[in-house]
C-alpha cells in the first residue's frame, strides 16, 4: 500500500512528522505535501473507494481512533497523483 500524507492543519512540518511515523510503522510514503485546503483539526485518514478495509488495518497499526477514518473527502482520486 503506497500512502500519501497532506497536511490539513496548516502547521509547518505536520505531514514530515506523519509520515515519519507511517514509514516507522512499515508503510511505503509516496508523496508528503499540503492539502488543498486546511482546518482539519485532527489526524483524519481518508481512503480512495473499495479501500475501506485497508484504511480501517492501516489505522490500527500506526494507532489512529477508528472515528477518523472516512471515505475521501469529496477529493476526487484523480487528484491524489
Amino acid at each position: 500500500m503506497n500512502v500519501i500524507v497532506l497536511n490539513g492543519n496548516g502547521l509547518h512540518g505536520a505531514a514530515a512528522s506523519a509520515a515519519a511515523l507511517v514509514t516507522a510503522r512499515g508503510y511505503k510514503v509516496k508523496e508528503v505535501g499540503n492539502a488543498a485546503r486546511t482546518g482539519y483539526p485532527a489526524w483524519r485518514l481518508m481512503y480512495r473507494p473499495g479501500f475501506a478495509g485497508e484504511a480501517k488495518r492501516f489505522a490500527r497499526d500506526i494507532g489512529m481512533s477508528a472515528a477518523t477514518v472516512g471515505p475521501l473527502d469529496g477529493m476526487k482520486p484523480r487528484r491524489l497523483h
